[in-house]
């Protein structure tokens, strides 16, 4: 698969065997600990994507968050 590929929720469980379900996802990415998720399209309804370089980084225990995207405090 492309390092640039994306993936979606489904692809999180049946490609990578993400298990976690979506609202325990959102809680580990508030806290730093999962790749932020991304929408390509600004409407409300689109589907959230991550990158598939992001995911594959965090099971290896290798992935650290992205400093400039921090929440402000």
């Amino acid at each position: 698969m492309d390092e640039d590929a994306v993936v979606g929720f489904e692809g999180l469980r049946s490609i990578f065997g993400i298990t976690y379900s979506r609202s325990h996802i959102k809680r580990l990415e508030d806290e730093g600990k999962f790749p932020k998720r991304f929408k390509p399209f600004e409407h409300r309804n689109s589907h959230p994507y991550w990158y598939v370089r992001e995911i594959r980084l965090w099971l290896r225990g290798l992935w650290t968050p992205d400093p400039t995207l921090a929440p402000a405090k």
